[in-house]
């Protein structure tokens, strides 16, 4: 079991402040474990037949994870966790970017990068694909987001829990603890700007950094980008 950060992060009350009056559906407070998906060998995505959640761990104050992990990692940050991320049934967390959004990156991811600028610097490289949500909680709160209003409430969930402080965001200890070598953001775009800005500005990726449309997106020709 992925051990997270954010234990005692209490999700439904935080986000109470934007949650339209009446509102009484339940809400999810399990945590989405990030996960080692699969291995790109010289610019190849080859997915692993079974995830393994990342086994975050604090060791002599360091961050760390408990995992064997032989090569350079190179996280793919998505967002938050939606409906098919969570068993119907128990509420469980079973893992980020199931589903179409989970098709849709292993047909297109190896075609995308290909044209993105970081792939000159990674394709001759063996590196494991850490998938990870920087806001770990279901901000979309399980509802159709095609309905007008919804998409708009997960969108101030996001930013709420992304900036309201070490309390509901541990994506800082969290990439300590992975280490990767390289980072590509691939939040909707609601959340992606911050995103992109925090990595920039925290962390020396240099030309190991990019971003690109969420891989949802990528069921329409036009918005299939890594850049």
């Amino acid at each position: 079991m992925a051990v997270n950060y954010l234990n005692n992060f209490n999700f439904a009350a935080h986000i109470q402040q934007n949650l339209p009056n009446g509102f009484n559906q339940p809400i999810n407070n399990n945590a989405c474990p990030d996960q080692l998906v699969g291995r790109l060998v010289n610019g190849t995505f080859f997915p692993y037949p079974i995830r393994a959640d990342i086994d975050y761990q604090v060791r002599n104050n360091n961050y760390c994870i408990n995992n064997l992990i032989s090569n350079d990692r190179l996280v793919v940050l998505l967002e938050s966790p939606h409906v098919n991320e969570y068993d119907p049934i128990t509420g469980q967390a079973l893992g980020p970017a199931l589903g179409s959004t989970g098709r849709y990156f292993q047909n297109y991811f190896s075609t995308l990068l290909a044209a993105s600028r970081i792939f000159v610097n990674l394709n001759s490289l063996t590196l494991d694909v850490v998938l990870a949500n920087p806001v770990q909680y279901q901000c979309s709160l399980g509802l159709n987001l095609s309905i007008p209003g919804n998409a708009t409430l997960r969108d101030r969930n996001l930013i709420s829990c992304f900036h309201g402080g070490p309390t509901s965001n541990d994506l800082d200890h969290r990439l300590q603890a992975l280490r990767p070598s390289f980072v590509i953001n691939l939040c909707t775009t609601c959340l992606r700007q911050y995103v992109t800005t925090y990595i920039t500005n925290n962390y020396p990726y240099n030309y190991n950094f990019t971003d690109g449309n969420h891989p949802q997106s990528w069921r329409y020709p036009n918005n299939r980008i890594i850049n």
